[in-house]
């Protein structure tokens, strides 16, 4: 018998990844001022912010805010 024609009757392992422990004190959450927003380049449903958050320069996000806030009221 040849390899091609043989079947694994082995059913398929259905083992579920364990999710890592979030802890609220691990997380870092800072509010800051929107300084520059443009639609993105390359996608429709993403905008590309400049934010203030106090540190040395602004930082660059990306997000998928298009579809629930207009441009005007993101500057």
């Amino acid at each position: 018998e040849s390899a091609i024609n043989k079947k694994s009757t082995k059913p398929a392992s259905k083992v579920k990844a364990k999710e890592p422990d979030v802890s609220i004190t691990q997380l870092d959450i800072r509010v800051g001022l929107i300084t520059k927003v443009q639609k993105h380049p390359d996608a429709d449903s993403l905008y590309v912010e400049e934010i203030d958050v106090g540190e040395a320069s602004p930082r660059t996000v990306v997000s998928g805010l298009v579809k629930y806030i207009p441009l005007k009221d993101m500057q």
